[in-house]
C-alpha cells in the first residue's frame, strides 16, 4: 500500500473511532482522537472537518464557548472541500457570538455567512428566510414580516415563520392563523394577545406553553439546548408575571418571577447574555414591586461583566436607571436615565426586555415627564425649605429678644 493509503486507511479508523466516543458521550476521549487526526493527518478534509467537531462538542456539550469559538476558526483556515464544515463553521461563529452578545463579529459572521451562500448559489427565498429571521431576533417585526410575504408560500417551514412573526407583532389579523396554532408558538401568541389587552386569553396561552415546555421530551437535545430549555420556561413565567400584573394579581405576579428565577439558575451552567438579561429583568421588576433598590442594584451587579458593546446590554443600564430614579423618585435620577436613553435610542431589542418596559417613544416621553414632575416637587420642596429656614430664624430672634432684658439687648 502507498504511503497516501496508509494515511487514508490511518485517518478512516481515527475518524471512527473518535465518532464512536463521540456518540458514546465520552468527550474527552473523542476530542483526542480527532486533535490527533489534525495533528497527524494530511488531508485539510478531515482537518477542517475533526476542528468543526471539535468546536461543536466545546460549544453543546463542554459548554466552553470561547474554546468553541477557536476551533470553528481553525476549521475555516484549512482549504476544505467539505463545504457543508465551511458553511456551518461559518453559521456557527455567528451563534457562538450571540450567545455572547459580541455586536462587531455578530455582523462580521453573519455577513461573511451571507456572502458564502451568494457566491455558492444557494437561493433567494432561503436568503430571504434568514434575513426575515434576523429580523425577528433584531425585534425588526416589520421587516420581518414583509421578508416572510416575498418568501414561496408552500413552503412550511416559511408558513410558520409567517405566523410567528404575526404573532410576535400582535398583528390584529392573527385569528385568521388560528388553524396554525401549536404549542411550540404559543409563547407568542400569549405576547401577541397580552399586547392587544386581551390579558385573560394571554394567561390561557401562556399557562398551555408553560405545560408543553415542561412536559416536553428533550432526550435528543445536546446538553446545551437542554440547559438552555429551562431559559424558555423562564421567560415564559415572566411573561405571566407581566400579565398577572396587568390583571392586578400583584401576589401572583411576584410568584411566577420567583418562579422564573429558579428556572434561570438552572442556566448558570452556560454563556448566553440573554439569560443574564432576563434575570436583570425580573430582579428589576421585583424590585419595583417592593420598592426596594437592593433589587435594582443586584440586576446592575448582574450586568456588569458585559461592556457596552454587548448586545442588549445598553438596554439593561437604561432600564435599571429608570428604575432607581421610579423608586427615589429625584430629578438626577430621571436625568441620569435620559441620558441613558439617548445613548441606546438605535440599540438592538430583545423580547426578554420589552416584557416590562415601554419601548421607543412612549418610554422617552415617560421618562421626561418624570424629570419635569420630580423638578417640580423639589422645586416646591426647595422653597418651603427656605420658608421654614427663614421661619426658625426669625423665632430664634424673637425668643432671644423676649428672653434678654431690653437694655441689654440695645445697650442702652
Amino acid at each position: 500500500m502507498s504511503i497516501s493509503g496508509v494515511s487514508y486507511a490511518n485517518d478512516m479508523e481515527l475518524l471512527e473511532k473518535a465518532r464512536a466516543k463521540y456518540f458514546n458521550y465520552e468527550f474527552d476521549k473523542s476530542i483526542e482522537l480527532y486533535q490527533k487526526i489534525i495533528d497527524t493527518s494530511t488531508n485539510n478534509d478531515y482537518k477542517a472537518l475533526s476542528n468543526f467537531t471539535i468546536g461543536y462538542i466545546y460549544s453543546m456539550y463542554l459548554l466552553d464557548n470561547f474554546k468553541a469559538i477557536e476551533y470553528y476558526k481553525k476549521a475555516l483556515s484549512f482549504n476544505s472541500n467539505y463545504k457543508n464544515t465551511y458553511r456551518k463553521s461559518l453559521r456557527n461563529l455567528e451563534q457562538e457570538y450571540k450567545r455572547i452578545g459580541n455586536k462587531k463579529n455578530i455582523d462580521l459572521y453573519s455577513d461573511l455567512y451571507q456572502a458564502y451562500l451568494v457566491e455558492n448559489g444557494i437561493g433567494s427565498s432561503y436568503l430571504k428566510q434568514e434575513d426575515a429571521h434576523n429580523s425577528f431576533l433584531r425585534g425588526d417585526y416589520d421587516i420581518a414580516i414583509n421578508l416572510s410575504h416575498e418568501i414561496e408560500v408552500n413552503d412550511n417551514n416559511t408558513i410558520n415563520n409567517r405566523l410567528l412573526y404575526y404573532a410576535m407583532n400582535g398583528d390584529t389579523n392573527l385569528k385568521a392563523l388560528v388553524n396554525e396554532k401549536k404549542d411550540v408558538y404559543l409563547f407568542a401568541f400569549a405576547l401577541s394577545e397580552h399586547k392587544q389587552g386581551k390579558h385573560v386569553e394571554a394567561l390561557q396561552s401562556i399557562d398551555k406553553y408553560i405545560q408543553y415546555r415542561k412536559n416536553k421530551d428533550n432526550s435528543n437535545l445536546t446538553l446545551y439546548y437542554e440547559i438552555l430549555e429551562n431559559f424558555y420556561i423562564a421567560r415564559a413565567y415572566a411573561l405571566r408575571a407581566s400579565i398577572e400584573k396587568q390583571l392586578g394579581n400583584l401576589n401572583y405576579a411576584k410568584s411566577s418571577l420567583t418562579l422564573a428565577l429558579d428556572y434561570l439558575h438552572k442556566t448558570k451552567g452556560i454563556v448566553n447574555v440573554r439569560c443574564d438579561i432576563l434575570q436583570s429583568t425580573i430582579l428589576r421588576e421585583l424590585g419595583l414591586m417592593d420598592k426596594d433598590i437592593g433589587k435594582v442594584n443586584n440586576a446592575i451587579d448582574l450586568i456588569r461583566k458585559y461592556d457596552r458593546n454587548t448586545i442588549g446590554i445598553d438596554k439593561e443600564h437604561l432600564y435599571n436607571s429608570y428604575a432607581i430614579a421610579q423608586i427615589e423618585g429625584n430629578s438626577k435620577g430621571y436625568s441620569n436615565a435620559l441620558n441613558e436613553y439617548w445613548a441606546v435610542l438605535n440599540s438592538e431589542s430583545q423580547e426578554e426586555q420589552i416584557l416590562f418596559n415601554k419601548s421607543g417613544q412612549s418610554l422617552y416621553d415617560a421618562i421626561k415627564l418624570n424629570y419635569a414632575k420630580a423638578q417640580e416637587k423639589e422645586a416646591v420642596q426647595d422653597r418651603y425649605k427656605s420658608i421654614i429656614e427663614i421661619c426658625i430664624v426669625a423665632f430664634a430672634f424673637l425668643v432671644f429678644l423676649l428672653s434678654a432684658p431690653l437694655h441689654k439687648v440695645f445697650k442702652w
